[in-house]
């Protein structure tokens, strides 16, 4: 009887651990999964960048220090107070164009680097757009997506280095 009850002690604890690291999820560094920062490794999405109409992510990447995006403006109109923010709860990073002007011009290309701490694995975000109209004079905040990976692989990128 004793051998039973031991047996089914160790059983249970070994199925609720397994139970626990399946609803809290770790990455392969070993960090946990919380408030939808780190998705589940065993879940893969693929990166993405979408944002509010208008304006395309030409290009984006990832690394332990950031995010970095290549945005062009295909609204048809200049923007001027642009302040772009990524959120990965709770973390929210205001990210600063290369030129430092805070607009972008009607077909502009502008590289946009948002400085902030990210540890390994995939994180998924919210991407704020608030700006001003120059041809209206209206005031516009609109959000879009951002899941990015960040792999041991891109501690050369350039974002990295800065």
């Amino acid at each position: 009887m004793k051998r039973i009850v031991i047996s089914f002690v160790i059983i249970t604890t070994f199925l609720a651990g397994l139970i626990v690291g399946l609803l809290i999820g770790y990455n392969s560094a070993g960090v946990a999964v919380h408030d939808g920062q780190i998705v589940n490794e065993e879940v893969f999405y693929p990166e993405k960048c979408i944002l509010p109409e208008g304006f395309v992510c030409m290009d984006f990447e990832g690394s332990e220090t950031g995010v970095l995006m290549v945005i062009q403006n295909k609204a048809g109109f200049d923007v001027r107070d642009l302040k772009v923010k990524v959120n990965f709860p709770p973390e929210e990073i205001v990210c600063t164009d290369s030129a430092g002007d805070s607009e972008l011009i009607s077909g502009e290309m502008e590289t946009f680097t948002c400085t902030g701490p990210l540890y390994y694995g995939q994180h998924k975000g919210t991407l704020t757009f608030d700006y001003l109209n120059t041809e209206t004079g209206l005031t516009h905040s609109k959000s879009g997506e951002i899941i990015v990976d960040v792999s041991l692989e891109k501690v050369d990128s350039p974002l990295a280095q800065t």
